[in-house]
């Protein structure tokens, strides 16, 4: 909900004390009396706020992939569980649920729960992308070498020596820390809706008109932002742009641009420069009435 409503992206910022590329979404479920997904477990942390109603959250055993769970759904239901903790949440109370913990709310008459998950790829999505971002960098002098390897009575063996001589070959490939800093900003910026971005697209085509009367850009509420000092990177929805550290500091940490930050760096105000660029994109547009 926090990719179409202002007022629920506001939420987000009560959890900075997180990094904001960490943050996921935020969800809102409604249920009717004694209504519940059942007992399931997730891969990622997620907070629990209660909006309306009541909901009684039952806490159960850490699972895994091994834990007997349901057939036939995508969910990770659970065919077995015991209540270890139990809490009744009225609007208002929170609960935090660390990955993995099995849960099972149950409404208590009619309930709306907003929940705010976390960002945690997992290690086959994050060794397959970060391969892919390595080995396009990478030049093609950098090959498999075995220099000094002694002669073999055993020319079918792959042995040890040699496996361990690749161990090694792969950790000094895999030592690229701007091209790992690039791939993981852009990475963990990746707006989860892009489609919802589009849809402002040149929304504020004519923003310098409108900064220089004293309005200002916003960040959309369905993208998300960080930097890097060391290369210094902004990153915006998956795309890495060159601007100066102190600006990408207070346009990460505010998510609005306003007439003081065309002034102070104005070769990011040129024509196609980064502001043009994330204007018609959609990633800035002018601030919602309720934002």
């Amino acid at each position: 909900m926090d990719q179409w409503l202002s007022e629920v992206a506001v939420l987000k910022k009560y959890f900075r004390f997180i990094p904001d590329w960490r943050l996921d979404d935020v969800m809102i479920s409604y249920a009717a009396d004694k209504g519940s997904v059942g007992p399931h477990f997730d891969y990622y942390d997620v907070f629990l706020l209660q909006a309306e109603g009541k909901r009684l959250w039952h806490q159960g055993q850490k699972a895994d992939e091994t834990t007997p769970r349901l057939e036939g759904t995508p969910l990770n239901i659970l065919s077995e569980f015991e209540a270890q903790n139990s809490w009744l949440l009225e609007p208002g109370d929170m609960l935090y649920l660390p990955p993995q913990f099995s849960h099972w709310g149950i409404a208590e008459g009619a309930c709306t729960t907003i929940s705010i998950g976390f960002r945690a790829p997992s290690a086959s999505t994050i060794l397959e992308d970060l391969a892919a971002e390595l080995a396009h960098g990478l030049p093609q002098h950098l090959r498999y070498s075995d220099p000094g390897i002694a002669p073999t009575s055993t020319p079918a063996e792959i042995d040890a020596e040699s496996v361990a001589r690749l161990q090694q070959q792969l950790g000094a490939w895999l030592q690229q820390p701007q091209n790992i800093a690039q791939w993981f900003g852009a990475v963990m910026t990746e707006a989860k809706y892009p489609d919802t971005v589009a849809l402002d697209a040149g929304e504020a085509e004519d923003w310098r008109e409108q900064l220089a009367q004293g309005a200002e850009l916003v960040l959309n509420p369905a993208s998300r932002c960080a930097f890097c000092r060391e290369p210094q990177t902004l990153f915006v929805d998956g795309e890495s742009f060159s601007a100066p550290l102190p600006f990408a500091e207070r346009f990460c940490e505010s998510h609005s641009i306003a007439s003081g930050d065309v002034e102070a760096f104005p070769e990011l105000a040129q024509t196609g420069g980064v502001i043009d660029q994330l204007v018609s994109q959609g990633t800035l547009i002018y601030p919602p009435e309720d934002y």
